[in-house]
Parts: C-alpha cells; sequence; structure tokens
C-alpha cells in the first residue's frame, strides 16, 4: 500500500480532526433544532388555558399555566434584590401562598427602590382569599446546607435559590409567576424566554469551517508539494 503524502501518522491526524468537526457540526446542528423544539413547546404551553392545582404534575409543569385559590402570606416572603424594569432598579417579590392543598412560591412581580437600596420595600399583601394564575418557571433545585431557624422575614436574595426558598418557608420547590391579569400581582415579572437556535447553527458553520481549514492545509502544505515533487 503505497504511503500517503505526509506519512501515516499525518495523514491519521488529518481524518481524526476532520471526523471530529463533522461530529461536533452535526452535535451543533441538533442542539439547534432542540431549542427549536422547546420553543414550539413553550409558545404551545403559554396559549393553553390554566389548569386547577390537582392537575399538576411534578414531572411535565415547566411553562404550564396554573390557577390557584387561596391566601398569600403576609410574613413570609422574599426579596429578590437587584432586579431592573424600564431602567428602574428594583426587586422581585416573591411570596409564600397558602391553599388547602399546598403551599406555593408565588413571584408577585417587581417593586421599585424606594429611599434607598438598604431598606426594604413597602410590599403590601391582599387580606383576601384570591383565585391567582401564574406560569410554572423553571428554576434548578440547588442543595445548600445553610439551615435558618428563624429566620428575619422578609429575606433578601441575590438570585432566585427555589430549594433554599422551599425549605424556609415548607413550600413546593417551584416558582410561579404571576400573569399581568392575576390577582395580586405587582409589575409582572417577565415571560420571555430565548431559545435561539441559530447560535448553534453558527457554531455548526464555525466547525465545518475548521474542517474544511484542516483539509484545506493538509492539501496545500502536503498533499500539492508531494505532488510537485514527483513531476520534477
Amino acid at each position: 500500500m503505497r504511503t500517503p503524502p505526509g506519512g501515516w501518522p499525518l495523514t491519521t491526524q488529518v481524518g481524526i480532526a476532520v471526523l471530529v468537526t463533522i461530529a461536533l457540526s452535526i452535535w451543533q446542528l441538533g442542539r439547534g433544532f432542540e431549542k427549536l423544539d422547546l420553543k414550539d413547546d413553550y409558545e404551545t404551553k403559554l396559549n393553553l388555558p390554566p389548569i386547577s392545582e390537582a392537575s399538576l404534575s411534578t414531572t411535565d409543569s415547566d411553562y404550564r399555566k396554573l390557577q390557584l385559590r387561596g391566601r398569600f402570606d403576609a410574613q413570609r416572603y422574599f426579596i429578590i434584590e437587584d432586579r431592573r424594569h424600564r431602567g428602574r432598579s428594583g426587586y422581585w417579590v416573591i411570596q409564600a401562598f397558602n391553599t388547602e392543598r399546598d403551599r406555593y412560591l408565588v413571584n408577585r412581580g417587581w417593586v421599585s427602590v424606594e429611599s434607598s437600596v438598604r431598606v426594604n420595600p413597602t410590599v403590601d399583601t391582599p387580606d383576601a382569599t384570591l383565585s391567582i394564575i401564574g406560569i410554572a418557571w423553571p428554576n434548578p433545585v440547588l442543595r445548600s446546607s445553610l439551615e435558618v431557624s428563624q429566620p428575619d422575614w422578609p429575606i433578601r436574595l441575590r438570585d432566585v435559590d427555589i430549594g433554599k426558598m422551599a425549605r424556609l418557608t415548607g413550600a413546593r420547590a417551584l416558582e410561579l409567576r404571576l400573569i399581568e391579569e392575576s390577582p395580586g400581582v405587582l409589575q409582572a415579572a417577565p415571560l420571555q424566554v430565548e431559545f435561539s437556535a441559530a447560535i448553534h447553527w453558527g457554531y455548526a458553520a464555525q466547525w465545518l469551517l475548521i474542517g474544511a481549514l484542516v483539509l484545506g492545509g493538509y492539501w496545500f502544505f502536503t498533499v500539492r508539494k508531494d505532488k510537485a515533487s514527483q513531476e520534477t
């Protein structure tokens, strides 16, 4: 068998590199189509009518519209810092909501900074039984050893830590973002999600370009010179 230009080690390395770039390109294409499927699922769920508390599934709850009847806990709520709305600084208010079946963490939305960021905002809690509607928002449940026996309410957090918040309130580890039309809502938290498939297709094109450059470099610097040397 004739030895390829540059020898077997170089040819093998080039072949492996090209195959790897093709595999990575295919993977990125798949990720792009996966994002499109997630976007379709998200939009479909948002357009469905709200389900009842009894119909809530623990395995397929992301972005489902849920209707709950109960009361807000005026004492137990969280202030999520550094949330902006139309260029203004403020907070999200996530408050415990009690139903006959369970307790939930309800994101009532945005409130502005008042006199100082060190001062807790004034949060009015409806003193009545409400029928609220919100979107079950996906959040990773982080594991933490932090235990607070007697928390000082309201509790300030830098980010939504749904696991910690659930432990401190005894609620479900689920954030429910109220829609604009729901009773009890403040300035509704955003419901937009970026499912960018184009970025993955861009990465796929980049990997194919890298593979083409590797193959082109092998031809230009090795195969072409080998043919030229044989002709002379």
